[in-house]
């Protein structure tokens, strides 16, 4: 798994970069839109949409908030976003430990690392890059954590209020690539040398996705297991059941 991880990883990396996949231009502060007008410069409440073909890096004292073309993007409060629409990256700044949270409309995320959150269809996608995130889904008092070169999906909130959760598994490279590469503000070598810096903890997730997927699959042959003992116990008994009640009319039978 992880040798058709790393051809994967590999084929990504060229695609992204045989001109298949282009960096977007950065929206400048002045030209991005910007409800109220200017409000990118406060604390306050400020919500920001990307236009066509343009991403725009949000700069904030903890954090850079990378937004892919048409997303759109609310700060509620210092430290606390709201993503409405798009796709968004996460990354803190350099020396700050600051944990910051971004909501979504069946999940909230916080970490005081880098990590991802992507809209598909029918679900939203959140990875984390480097260091756990924690995820409290909607109608959920529960915190689940997902860990480093992870990532998992969240579905959209029920008619009972409540949002599911899959189940984690390594970050999905060819995919990430795709979006990583569109967002990332350096060159080529820079990319890679990204790319290669965070290799093994991908590959670590990689190690660790293919144990907990056969420890899956060993507790549910256990249960199918149990169950089998389970109905062939049951069938048994119903013989022996079957057979004694035979036994008996037998035996009243023969004695009248």
């Amino acid at each position: 798994m992880i040798v058709v991880g790393l051809l994967a990883l590999i084929l990504a990396f060229d695609v992204a970069h045989a001109g298949e996949i282009v960096a977007l231009p950065n929206e400048e502060p002045s030209l991005v839109l910007q409800e109220p007008n200017e409000c990118l410069q406060g604390n306050s409440y400020c919500a920001v949409r990307t236009s066509e073909r343009r991403k725009f890096k949000w700069i904030e004292k903890s954090a850079t908030l990378t937004m892919d073309w048409q997303t759109l993007l609310l700060r509620l409060e210092p430290g606390v976003f709201r993503l409405i629409s798009g796709n968004l990256w996460v990354s803190p700044q350099k020396g700050q430990s600051e944990i910051l949270t971004v909501e979504t409309e069946a999940a909230q995320f916080s970490s005081r690392y880098e990590f991802w959150i992507r809209r598909e269809e029918s679900q939203i996608l959140i990875l984390s890059v480097r260091g756990p995130v924690e995820i409290r889904l909607r109608g959920d008092s529960q915190v689940y954590v997902l860990e480093s070169g992870f990532q998992n999906w969240i579905s959209r909130v029920d008619r009972r209020g409540r949002a599911q959760m899959g189940i984690p598994r390594a970050i999905d490279i060819e995919s990430h690539i795709e979006v990583w590469a569109r967002l990332f503000p350096g060159s080529r070598t820079e990319f890679r040398a990204a790319l290669e810096e965070w290799r093994p903890i991908w590959l670590n997730a990689v190690g660790l996705s293919s144990e907990i997927h056969q420890e899956l699959v060993h507790h549910r042959e256990l249960a199918m297991a149990r169950e089998h003992r389970s109905k062939k116990a049951q069938a048994e008994a119903r013989a022996s059941e079957n057979q004694r009640l035979r036994e008996l009319f037998r035996q009243k039978v023969l004695l009248e």
